[in-house]
């Protein structure tokens, strides 16, 4: 990363957050970096007609450590035992770095009937799963942008994600923000989106907002602006 950084004429950055941590760790490269957003995925509609009728929360993201799933499940858990009706939690992504078991964690937490592990789903499924979610969870211990934030706000369905990193600058106005480092946190969050309709209601009002703010024909256009200005 050093070298890259320092044969660069420029560095795009995809966060202001992102941005910081190489100031951080390279500070004398600060005048060669750029901030440029990236966008939403323009996700195909095409109805999923084995959709759940079940309410359900979304993840969406590689199984890896930093998704921190241990915890949102813990936090699922908590969420359930006093819940009156059925819930489901359904995981979208493929299997991420690090040793991260998921199906034994389900297992192990008693989850088993409540938590689908979808694995890799296409576009057209993952549109339906965004649009009909109660609302995406994505309590990431880090983040770099956070993708998934706009791609489910772009769906009209608002986010529980973590007050660090690049989500709490991705997530704006349509997302309500935990602590990923506290399961009573990520819990107490899950309630709020859960039995605060009105809450709920509102937050969804802004994703609309929110992802408009990001497209990728502005990307490209501060790219080649970017490109004209290097040395």
């Amino acid at each position: 990363m050093p070298m890259s950084i320092k044969i660069a004429n420029k560095v795009i950055c995809v966060s202001n957050s992102t941005k910081n941590d190489i100031v951080i760790n390279y500070p004398k490269f600060t005048p060669k970096l750029i901030t440029i957003y990236e966008a939403p995925t323009i996700l195909s509609r095409l109805k999923i007609t084995n959709l759940s009728k079940d309410p359900f929360i979304l993840f969406v993201g590689t199984l890896e450590p930093r998704k921190n799933l241990e915890r949102l499940l813990a936090a699922f858990k908590l969420l359930i035992s006093n819940y009156d009706g059925t819930l489901k939690l359904n995981l979208v992504g493929g299997k991420g770095w690090g040793k991260v078991n998921i199906a034994n964690l389900i297992i192990d937490m008693g989850l088993i009937n409540n938590v689908n592990v979808l694995g890799y789903v296409r576009d057209e499924e993952l549109f339906d799963l965004y649009s009909n979610a109660l609302f995406t969870a994505m309590p990431s211990l880090y983040e770099g942008f956070g993708l998934p934030i706009l791609e489910s706000y772009s769906c009209g369905t608002p986010v529980l994600t973590s007050n660090n990193s690049s989500m709490l600058e991705i997530g704006g106005s349509a997302a309500h923000f935990v602590d990923p480092y506290s399961i009573n946190s990520i819990k107490d969050g899950l309630e709020k989106l859960i039995y605060d309709v009105d809450y709920l209601n509102a937050l969804k009002l802004n994703t609309y907002f929110e992802s408009s703010k990001y497209s990728w024909e502005k990307a490209a256009d501060e790219t080649f602006m970017c490109l004209m200005s290097s040395d």
